[in-house]
């Protein structure tokens, strides 16, 4: 029922078992609303902010997966390990920007090694392109990443952080298809002169 209001207790049980996430955040927030208009006049592309929450031990707080879109994280508390991986070896079965969804299972001896694998915290921004496979946790330290504290002390609050996702592929807005757009109007030039 989309007009029963969530509880707080609701909120609590749901993070006990992983991430909760708002999609379309910018629809249901002004602020953030503000944020996607301000990002569409920056970039000239259409785009949507998610907000997700994680608690602190999560050992995979977003299984690993692709996205159609650009996306920019901005980690507003908390910390999130991200491992972010080159895209896998395409397959006629599955669409390279939608893997690791819609019962599609992207594994990890799939990936291969991370491109990226780091702690990101309050204040720090991640760009991954659309296509490359990422996954989180709120309970791993990489080597690096610590600036002389524990483990305990770099999870020890809710991890929560936007993503804006910018929709690059969504909208066909890409030199590939632009391209392919450029080719088939000369083909229709030539044989419809």
């Amino acid at each position: 029922d989309p007009s029963k209001k969530t509880t707080w207790s609701e909120v609590e049980n749901a993070m006990k078992s992983g991430t909760i996430y708002f999609n379309t955040a910018g629809s249901l927030w002004p602020v953030l609303g503000a944020l996607c208009r301000l990002t569409m006049e920056s970039f000239g592309l259409p785009s949507n902010v998610n907000v997700y929450i994680t608690p602190a031990g999560i050992t995979v707080s977003v299984p690993p997966h692709t996205d159609k879109q650009d996306v920019i994280v901005m980690q507003t508390a908390g910390a999130k390990r991200w491992r972010v991986f080159a895209p896998p070896k395409r397959s006629k079965l599955t669409d390279p920007l939608n893997r690791g969804k819609a019962g599609d299972v992207l594994s990890f001896e799939e990936m291969g090694e991370p491109l990226i694998d780091t702690v990101v915290k309050k204040g720090d921004v991640l760009y991954v392109p659309a296509g490359f496979p990422h996954t989180t946790d709120t309970c791993t330290v990489v080597d690096g990443d610590m600036d002389g504290v524990t483990g305990e002390e770099l999870f020890d609050e809710t991890s929560v952080h936007m993503t804006m996702g910018l929709d690059t592929h969504v909208w066909a807005l890409t030199f590939a298809h632009l391209r392919w757009s450029l080719v088939r109007l000369m083909l229709h030039m030539i044989i419809f002169p």
